[in-house]
């Protein structure tokens, strides 16, 4: 995991996020559509890949990754050291039924990689007790018959297709595109070390994306635990990310909370503070141990700067409405020219 990361210019030298003194190595992105957030973004990105710490994994929603929406200053960097993944037309290749080995030497035991696999399905689409008990059956039928090898996650499908009742109909309703499209096959692990995975995700629906982003993260929680990260680090790239779950009990939650320790590393970019649940994606940004303010839509500048910091909400609220395009407030601890800071200040990105 790359220990300092380049993010900017102040007036006093150049700014570093130093991850060895942060509470954390999380970064939080947010500001409305066209302040800079995106260039920070990628940024961020290219010069984690250019120092090889570890590998990267870019849930590319909304074409930020693509070649036309690349800074050109980072482009070059970027471009080589890209692996695409171009989920619509072939797929994710993710071992999902396969128990992994842990660093002792003993293998996960199957009844928890049903449990993973039905628990991430249920939360994301939102099944009740009786659907979820359906959903496990075929999950663990699945296991059993080792169909997933060679059907992929339309082996679920199949399964429910032999079931006759309708709380089984209505899960393969709620699952119809994702098992149609058949987007999860059986194969190696789509990560390759120390690039930058691109996962093109844009030609779904937000709900879709949610749905993948959400199975991806649970395996890649599988992987932390099994300590396939300790060594390299991985870091886990969501733009836009006002859509996905930020619930207590969701993945990016767990993440942010417990990631350090498995070396993990969220870089999370939003437009907005709103979403589906303002304070679970507030609280949520809180959470990491870096902060980078663009300028806010109008009606949350007062939230913002008091996020800021609340002894001094006035000021930051005047910073944040001059802030200019690519200029933005960072939070964390910082090494301005080579010095230690902890604290808020506005730089230039």
């Amino acid at each position: 995991m790359c220990n300092l990361i380049e993010i900017g210019i102040h007036i006093d030298g150049k700014v570093m996020l130093d991850m060895d003194k942060s509470s954390n190595p999380h970064i939080a992105i947010s500001g409305r559509s066209g302040a800079g957030k995106s260039v920070a973004g990628q940024k961020i990105i290219r010069n984690i890949a250019v120092n090889g710490a570890g590998s990267i994994i870019v849930f590319d929603m909304h074409r930020l990754f693509s070649d036309e929406n690349i800074f050109p200053e980072y482009r070059n960097d970027i471009k080589e050291k890209s692996h695409d993944i171009k989920a619509n037309s072939a797929g994710i290749s993710i071992p999902l039924f396969s128990p992994l080995m842990y660093t002792d030497g003993n293998a996960e035991e199957m009844l928890d990689v049903i449990t993973s696999i039905t628990n991430v399905l249920s939360s994301a689409i939102r099944l009740g007790a009786r659907q979820r008990e359906y959903l496990y059956e075929a999950v663990a039928f699945v296991a059993e018959e080792k169909s997933y090898e060679k059907y992929g996650l339309a082996s679920l499908d199949r399964a429910l297709n032999m079931v006759n009742d309708e709380k089984a109909a209505s899960i393969q309703d709620k699952l119809r595109y994702i098992f149609k499209k058949n987007i999860f096959h059986n194969g190696p692990n789509f990560i390759e070390d120390h690039k930058i995975n691109i996962l093109r995700l844009s030609k779904f629906s937000e709900s879709t994306q949610a749905l993948i982003v959400e199975i991806i993260l649970a395996y890649i929680w599988r992987l932390a635990n099994a300590g396939v990260f300790m060594e390299n680090g991985l870091c886990l790239f969501l733009d836009e990310c006002q859509n996905l779950n930020w619930e207590k009990t969701g993945i990016i939650s767990t993440i942010l909370s417990e990631g350090r320790k498995l070396g993990l590393q969220l870089v999370l970019i939003t437009q907005a503070l709103g979403g589906s649940s303002k304070a679970d994606l507030t609280r949520c940004l809180l959470q990491a141990g870096n902060q980078l303010f663009f300028s806010p839509p109008e009606n949350e500048i007062a939230m913002v700067g008091k996020l800021i910091g609340e002894k001094r909400q006035a000021y930051w609220q005047m910073r944040l409405k001059t802030l200019k395009v690519g200029e933005c407030v960072v939070n964390g601890s910082l090494i301005i020219n080579e010095a230690a800071y902890n604290g808020a200040l506005k730089i230039k990105i």
